[in-house]
């Protein structure tokens, strides 16, 4: 078989070709190759860190290609056919999936290994908006990390404490997707030390137990685990921009009744709230039935909603795609006495306020 001169392509026809191959795989055959797809500035769209008792692994996503390089426990360490070296370290590897534009790597489960690849990738490609998933078992000294790793790095995105396992139920041939336990020291910590541009999402359930009694100071919070920890001082503490209380399982929903919901309304519209601009939760009661509606909205004035508003001027996510996922998802205007707008939102269990943002 021919071998084809690449390299000796002009630039131009050069990178039209690299961009229809599987650029990431190419950038591994050899030094020479990777400077030259690294020249390139391939940009990512997803680039995922995962240290958790499930998953210890490196997911890396462009519009035309997606990579899963996981690190795996072996004692055969000669059944990794493939070697590269960069910056002076041996990267051992096996492709154990590919399948056009995505694949599967795997090497040993070593930090030493799981750093080199990181590296690789950041030194190959543009990585911007870099997602770490940590838990107490994969991430050993999580305070250590979120300190020296998550919060100096610029390019970080998010942070998700805890994780998610699949459990082979008696009763069920299917298994069973668990909320997995995280300490509450773990959780106290990442809330009063990660970096508020950041935003956490918190996956894992700390406890019955836990209660946290300091300000969440983080723009942007997701809790999926609300129910027996996040109170309403929580609520009205908060220095969110936005926050999410949504649930990993259906019995974990957040335990905010309709008054509690009311007085923080009010609180809005006092101008006692000022960040926040985008609240969504999932309740353990319907917000549209006659009593607790009425508890809802006592006391404040709903306008109709004007849906002529520019939808870029609210915050959160936008408000055309999400009446066009659920068209039962009503909405009505609420003033505050500053004249800014809202927007509350019901459908089902679930009841979220979006805040417009007037433009400068």
């Amino acid at each position: 078989m021919e071998t084809f001169p690449l390299l000796r392509l002009p630039a131009v026809p050069l990178r039209k070709v690299v961009k229809e191959l599987n650029f990431i795989l190419l950038a591994l055959c050899s030094e020479k190759m990777g400077r030259v797809v690294a020249s390139m500035r391939f940009k990512t769209s997803v680039f995922s860190i995962n240290h958790t008792a499930v998953e210890q692994s490196i997911s890396v996503s462009f519009k035309t290609l997606n990579l899963q390089w996981n690190f795996v426990v072996s004692s055969d360490a000669s059944e990794y056919n493939y070697k590269y070296t960069f910056e002076g370290q041996i990267i051992k590897f096996n492709i154990i999936r590919l399948h056009w534009r995505n694949f599967t790597i795997n090497s040993l489960c070593d930090s030493p290994t799981a750093n080199t690849v990181e590296h690789f990738l950041r030194k190959t490609f543009v990585c911007e908006n870099i997602d770490y998933k940590i838990d107490g078992e994969g991430c050993l000294n999580i305070e250590n990390y979120v300190l020296e790793k998550v919060n100096k790095d610029p390019n970080c995105k998010s942070l998700s404490l805890g994780t998610i396992k699949n459990v082979q139920m008696n009763n069920s041939s299917r298994p069973k997707p668990t909320t997995q336990q995280i300490k509450e020291e773990h959780l106290e910590f990442v809330f009063r030390n990660l970096v508020d541009r950041i935003e956490l999402i918190v996956v894992g359930d700390p406890g019955k137990k836990f209660r946290y009694y300091h300000r969440i100071t983080q723009k942007n919070v997701t809790v999926r685990t609300p129910k027996h920890w996040f109170t309403f001082k929580n609520l009205i503490g908060a220095r969110c921009e936005s926050l999410i209380l949504s649930r990993n399982e259906r019995a974990s929903h957040c335990n905010l009744n309709a008054e509690q919901l009311n007085n923080y309304l009010k609180r809005w519209i006092d101008g006692k709230q000022p960040d926040i601009l985008y609240l969504y939760v999932e309740l353990q009661w319907y917000p549209q039935k006659t009593k607790t509606w009425g508890q809802l909205t006592a006391g404040i004035e709903l306008l109709d909603f004007d849906e002529k508003r520019n939808d870029e001027n609210y915050g959160g996510p936008s408000l055309v795609n999400m009446r066009m996922n659920n068209d039962k998802l009503k909405f009505w205007d609420i003033r505050a006495t500053d004249g800014t707008m809202s927007c509350i939102g019901c459908e089902g269990t679930t009841f979220l306020l979006k805040t417009r943002i007037e433009k400068k």
